[in-house]
């Protein structure tokens, strides 16, 4: 409904022109940045306000989500002030504007009495009642896209070859909200006024959604200016390889919103490359929780799987990568070769490379990290491709 309102005001401006539609967004997108001069350091706001994604989704492309994400903001800074009442509101009209906003509503109003719940729901259902007064509202859309489409996807692309497109969803939605409620736990023992670590709500979500457009990372990365991390950013860029489509290529031979091989690789190395500086830490602190828990033994159980599993893909990367390179080097060659030719191409290739003095270990680490995302790429082929866009927006 807050959606609707905004192309309203832009049609108002000038009926059926993109660029009256442009400028609202933009001067919403300036309301954010001023909202995040409240809780960033300067340094981080310039990095969000500058961001190439941030710059191509909004001000170009003119996707919506900049609004819900300002009101978002906007909710954030009114709880930190102790004004809930007011955070309430702008959490509903967040929640009007795109349904994300729906997994911040419960940390932000974290300290909120009913009465404050009840703002909420008043104000969400006030934004409601015309459209189901007429018989529809986004709903019906909204089940069809969670239930059935499928786009540039992480961890559910790795499940899917594994079991079936329901079972993976079935997986991802629970492992998101097994971490959710983790999380809602640690943060209500924060101290007040704690901004909601809306980086990691947010991209554990994308990272098992299995619709990921570059546009849904404008909600995590306002959160990633307030506490600036490589990944966050490193996504922001690598995410706009989502657009190597088979529409935008022009390439007959690739079903419009398919991607050719190596895109998913490289996106998603990219952002494991990055996330190579937190994952140690990561593990010690999972090694050192299940010590607490669990004791010695189960603690040193998983500390030999993360080691082996690191070590075991380490060890086959060339393999992986070399497989991709030989069927890149087969592709140009033409012909049809057989899959073994093509592994023992590639990987010789990568041996070859890793000789260089002083460059070897370069070509090995990327050779690690687009194995890495090779890993997520694999269930590509076996979901369904669908449009990463319906007609509500989503």
């Amino acid at each position: 409904p807050v959606t609707q309102l905004v192309f309203l005001a832009a049609y108002g401006l000038r009926p059926g022109s993109v660029a009256a539609l442009q400028v609202v967004l933009v001067l919403v997108d300036l309301l954010a940045i001023g909202l995040l001069l409240r809780m960033a350091p300067a340094r981080g706001v310039l990095l969000y306000a500058w961001c190439p994604l941030v710059v191509k989704e909004i001000a170009f492309t003119a996707h919506p989500d900049g609004v819900a994400v300002c009101l978002l903001l906007a909710a954030v800074v009114l709880a930190r002030g102790g004004r809930l009442p007011g955070a309430a509101a702008c959490l509903a009209l967040g929640a009007g504007a795109k349904v994300l906003a729906l997994l911040m509503v419960p940390l932000v109003l974290v300290r909120g009495r009913l009465a404050h719940w009840g703002i909420f729901a008043g104000v969400l259902a006030l934004l409601y009642l015309p459209f189901v007064w007429q018989g529809g509202t986004d709903l019906p859309t909204l089940a069809v896209f969670a239930r059935e489409w499928q786009f540039n996807a992480a961890v559910y692309g790795l499940l899917t070859p594994w079991m079936p497109g329901g079972a993976a969803r079935l997986a991802c939605g629970l492992a998101v909200a097994g971490g959710w409620i983790w999380y809602y736990l640690r943060h209500r023992r924060a101290a007040a006024g704690a901004v909601p670590r809306g980086d990691w709500v947010y991209g554990g979500f994308l990272a098992l959604s299995p619709v990921v457009n570059p546009w849904y990372l404008l909600w995590l990365l306002p959160f990633a200016a307030i506490r600036p991390s490589a990944w966050a950013w490193t996504a922001s860029v690598a995410a706009l390889l989502a657009y190597v489509t088979g529409l935008n290529l022009n390439d007959l031979t690739l079903h419009p919103f398919d991607h050719p091989a190596w895109v998913r690789p490289v996106e998603y190395g990219l952002i494991a490359a990055a996330l190579l500086v937190f994952i140690p830490i990561a593990s010690i602190v999972l090694v050192a929780f299940i010590w607490t828990f669990w004791g010695a033994i189960p603690a040193i159980a998983m500390f030999g799987f993360l080691i082996a599993s690191s070590a075991l893909v380490w060890f086959l990367s060339p393999l992986l990568t070399g497989f991709w390179l030989g069927e890149m080097i087969g592709e140009r060659m033409g012909g049809a070769r057989s899959p073994i030719i093509l592994l023992l191409m590639g990987a010789l290739l990568i041996v070859v490379l890793g000789r260089i003095p002083f460059l070897g270990w370069l070509v090995y680490l990327l050779s690690f990290v687009l194995a890495l995302g090779g890993l997520l790429r694999s269930g590509a082929g076996a979901a369904e491709s669908r449009p990463a866009e319906t007609a509500a927006g989503y």
